[in-house]
């Protein structure tokens, strides 16, 4: 299987490093790594193969991060409805970075990303958003 590395992902990463430089980042982490297994066995396959976009490990609390472009209304139900509600379960921080609500980080010019501090703060304004904090 093929991991998706969304429009975005790739900025947000840079950014996190900087943010939280002494935590391990993580790219398509799948759900079965991070909920307790007795949730995971409730799961149905269309949920089971899920894979998060970032996780974030730190001393704390474990931070899931999804970096939404173009996401649709299936996909903010499934986050929602099953996975947010059993990240916070197992002790996890969600994040959602979405693509209405950033000025700079999904945008492209000619086909490429241009980096710029309006991504970062595209970045911080949904962790703050979250109520996570760098450490």
């Amino acid at each position: 299987m093929i991991d998706f590395i969304g429009r975005g992902e790739e900025r947000t990463i840079e950014i996190l490093k900087h943010l939280f430089p002494y935590s391990d980042i993580r790219q398509q982490v799948p759900i079965k790594n991070i909920i307790f297994n007795e949730d995971f066995k409730e799961l149905g396959p269309e949920y089971n193969k899920h894979k998060h976009d970032i996780v974030v490990l730190t001393k704390e609390n474990d931070i899931v991060i999804e970096v939404n472009y173009n996401h649709g209304e299936k996909a903010d139900k499934k986050w929602s409805n099953v996975y947010k509600p059993l990240l916070e379960k197992s002790g996890c921080k969600c994040v959602t970075i979405d693509d209405n609500e950033c000025e700079s980080l999904f945008q492209l010019k000619n086909g490429t990303h241009t980096d710029t501090w309006q991504d970062w703060i595209d970045v911080i304004n949904a962790m703050k958003s979250a109520g996570v904090t760098p450490q």
